[in-house]
C-alpha cells in the first residue's frame, strides 16, 4: 500500500494502485509516479515533499509506464473504465488525452517500447480490444494484432500511386464496425489506422488516395457518417491523424480525390445530379452545378486535367455529362442526349485522350457490356463488348491502354481488352483462372501493371500482376536478314524463329506471311518454347513474321520482321498451309493469387 495525498483532501490510504513507475535516475529526492484506480482515482506524484494528485486527471487508472531521464522523463497511462490514453511528455507537468486512442472499452496494459518515448503499446479489452502501437508518444494508436473484430465486406480500396516503391494500401472493411487497414509492405502485414468505433465516427464507406501522394506528401480522404450527417476525413501524414470536413450538403453519391486539395462529390438534390467542387481539401465547396435528373454513379477526370479541365459523370440511369471548364457546367454525351446506355455507369478516359479522344463506360444492367464515344467526332455511343448477363462495377485503364472491366455476376471474372481503340472489333478476353467458386468481382483498382479487386463472396482481397501487356521482342533471324535457311531440292529447310520470353507467358503464337498486312497468314502455330521452325519454304522469297504471348493471356503482337530465304533454281510461290483442327485459337486461364 501506498499513503497518497489528494491535492483536494486528506491522507489516504490507496489499496488499489494500478502500477508504480520510478525514474531510472530515481532517489530519495526524486518523484516517483503513482496511478489510482477508485473513490480517489488518477494521477500521483510522489516526492519528499508528500504525494499530489496531478493535473486533475480524476480518472481510474489502470495502468501506468514511464521511460527516459530525470530532465525529459515521459508517462503514458491507460484508464481503466475506458480505452483513453493519457500521456505526458514534461515528467507528468502537463497530460493530453489520445487524439486517436486504442480501440476497446478497457485498457488492461500500456508500456513503452523503449527509451526515447516515442513507441509505445497498449492492450485493451471489451468490444473491438486488440494490441495497439504508438509512434508518437500516446498521441495516436493503430492496431497491429489481436484484434478482436469481424470482416464481413470488402468496401473499398485505395493504392498508393508509387505502390511499386513503397508497398502502401489502404483498405476499408465494414464488420462489427467499419476499420481502414493499412499495408506498407504489399499486403505482407496489416495495421488498422482508423475505425468507426471511434468517437463522432458514425460509418465509413469510401477510401481515396491522393494521386500526388509519395514520400513527402503522404494525403488519404475518407468518406462517411458524423454524428448524423455525411462527413470527410482527411489525413496528411499517411493515416497516422484524420481531420473532419463537412461534406457537401448532401449524401456522397460519387466522388472523385483529383489532388490534395481538390475533390469532386456527387450527390442528387431536387430532382438533379448535383456536382459539387472542392479547392480547399473538402473545407468548403466553391462550385456547384447540375449534370442531369439522377444520382451520379461516377466521376472521372481526364489524364490531362490540369491542362483542359474535363470532366466526366457517369449516372444511374445510363446517362453521361462532359464538361471542359472544370465542372461550371456540363452537357449530355451524345450531344443530343439520345444515348443507348442503361443502368448506374461507371466511367473512364483513354490515357492519350488529349489525342484520341476516347472515353468508357461499363454497366451494372444485366448484358448492357462495355462502349465506347469519340468525343472529338463521334455521335453515338459504340458497343464493344456484351458478355452474356455480365454486370460491371468498376472499369479501369492502364497508361498503356488496356481496359479492364470488373464483373460482379457468380462467377463472371474480369474483362481484358488489349485495344479497346481499335477502328474494327476490339478483342475481349475472360481472366477467371485462381478465382473461387462463385466469385463476384465487385472493387477494381490499378497501380502500373498491378491490379485489384475484391471478391465479395468469398471476402477476398485479390492481386493480378499483368505482365503480358508489352509485345514480344524478336531475335533471329534479324529483320531484312537476306539468306535465310539451307536450300534443299526446290524448298528451304532448317529455319529457326526465335523471341525473347515474356515474363508470365506460357504459352506463343507466332505467324508467318508473304505480306506485312497478315490477312491471309501462311503459316502458323503455338508453342511452349521461344523459338519455332515453320515448314519448308520457297526459296528467293521474302517472308513477314510476328509473335505474341497466347497464354495464360494475349499479349500484343511482335514488331512485323521480315527475311528472305536462300536463292534456289525454282521458285512457285508459297503455298498455304492449314494447321490441323486445335492449333489455333486461345485459351485464356490467368491466374488470380
Amino acid at each position: 500500500m501506498v499513503e497518497l495525498t489528494d491535492s483536494a483532501a486528506a491522507s489516504f490510504i490507496a489499496d488499489d494502485a494500478s502500477e508504480i513507475v520510478f525514474p531510472p535516475d530515481f532517489d530519495d529526492s526524486y518523484p516517483l509516479f503513482a496511478g489510482v484506480s477508485g473513490d480517489d482515482g488518477g494521477i500521483y506524484r510522489v516526492d519528499s515533499d508528500g504525494s499530489q494528485r496531478l493535473d486533475d486527471i480524476e480518472v481510474n487508472i489502470a495502468s501506468l509506464d514511464g521511460t527516459g531521464t530525470a530532465a525529459d522523463f515521459r508517462l503514458v497511462a491507460g484508464e481503466r473504465d475506458r480505452g483513453q490514453v493519457w500521456y505526458s511528455r514534461d515528467g507528468g507537468e502537463s497530460w493530453e488525452e489520445a487524439a486517436k486512442p486504442p480501440s476497446g472499452e478497457r485498457i488492461n496494459k500500456v508500456i513503452f517500447a523503449g527509451s526515447d518515448g516515442t513507441a509505445a503499446y497498449a492492450a485493451t479489452s471489451g468490444v473491438d480490444s486488440a494490441v495497439s502501437i504508438t509512434s508518437d508518444g500516446g498521441g495516436t494508436w493503430n492496431q497491429v494484432g489481436l484484434i478482436d473484430t469481424r470482416i464481413d465486406t470488402l468496401l473499398d480500396l485505395g493504392v498508393s500511386p508509387e505502390y511499386h516503391d513503397d508497398g502502401t494500401l489502404f483498405l476499408l472493411t465494414w464488420g462489427d464496425d467499419h476499420s481502414l487497414w493499412r499495408t506498407q509492405d504489399s499486403a505482407a502485414s496489416w495495421e488498422r489506422v482508423f475505425t468507426s468505433s471511434l468517437a463522432e465516427v458514425d460509418s465509413l464507406s469510401r477510401v481515396a488516395v491522393s494521386p500526388d501522394y509519395d514520400g513527402d506528401k503522404q494525403c488519404l480522404f475518407l468518406t462517411g457518417n458524423s454524428n448524423g450527417h455525411p462527413a470527410i476525413w482527411r489525413s496528411r501524414d499517411n493515416g497516422r491523424t484524420f481531420s473532419y470536413r463537412a461534406a457537401a450538403p448532401q449524401a456522397i453519391d460519387a466522388w472523385k480525390v483529383v489532388d490534395d486539395k481538390t475533390l469532386l462529390i456527387g450527390g442528387y438534390e431536387d430532382g438533379q445530379g448535383v456536382i459539387y467542387i472542392s479547392d480547399n481539401g473538402g473545407r468548403g465547396y466553391e462550385t456547384t452545378t447540375t449534370a442531369g435528373s439522377s444520382p451520379p454513379s461516377s466521376i472521372a477526370v481526364s489524364p490531362d486535367y490540369a491542362d483542359d479541365g474535363v470532366i466526366l459523370v457517369g449516372n444511374t440511369s445510363g446517362g453521361v455529362y462532359l464538361s471542359t471548364d472544370r465542372g461550371l457546367s456540363f452537357e449530355p454525351l451524345p450531344w443530343d442526349d439520345a444515348s443507348p446506355l442503361s443502368g448506374a455507369l461507371i466511367i473512364a478516359f483513354a490515357p492519350e485522350f488529349s489525342g484520341e479522344g476516347w472515353v468508357f463506360a461499363a454497366s451494372d444492367s444485366a448484358g448492357a457490356g462495355i462502349h465506347r464515344f469519340d468525343t472529338g467526332d463521334g455521335e453515338r455511343w459504340e458497343q464493344l463488348a456484351h458478355p452474356e448477363n455480365c454486370r460491371f462495377g468498376k472499369i479501369t485503364l492502364s497508361a498503356d491502354g488496356t481496359l479492364y472491366a470488373a464483373d460482379f455476376t457468380a462467377d463472371g471474372g474480369l474483362e481484358r481488352c488489349l485495344n479497346p481503340g481499335y477502328s474494327l472489333n476490339p478483342t475481349f478476353e475472360t481472366v477467371t483462372g485462381g478465382l473461387e467458386d462463385g466469385a463476384t468481382l465487385v472493387g477494381l483498382w490499378q497501380s502500373g501493371q498491378q491490379l485489384w479487386a475484391t471478391d465479395t463472396a468469398n471476402i477476398a482481397l485479390l492481386t493480378l500482376y499483368d505482365s503480358l501487356t508489352e509485345p514480344v521482342r524478336l531475335d533471329q533471324p534479324a529483320d531484312g536478314y537476306p539468306g535465310t535457311g539451307i536450300l534443299d531440292g526446290t524448298s528451304v529447310r532448317d529455319i529457326e524463329l526465335d523471341w525473347d520470353t515474356l515474363s508470365g507467358a506460357t504459352e506463343y503464337q507466332w505467324q508467318l506471311d508473304a505480306d506485312t498486312d497478315f490477312d491471309s497468314v501462311l503459316y502458323e502455330g503455338n508453342t511452349a518454347a521461344s523459338a519455332a521452325q515453320p515448314p519448308a519454304l520457297e526459296p528467293a522469297m521474302t517472308y513477314y513474321w510476328r509473335v505474341r504471348a497466347s497464354e495464360p493471356v494475349l499479349s500484343p503482337w511482335s514488331e512485323k520482321w521480315s527475311f528472305t530465304t536462300a536463292m534456289g533454281s525454282a521458285a512457285s510461290g508459297p503455298r498455304l498451309i492449314t494447321p490441323e483442327p486445335g492449333e489455333q485459337g486461345v485459351s485464356t486461364r490467368p491466374v488470380f493469387q
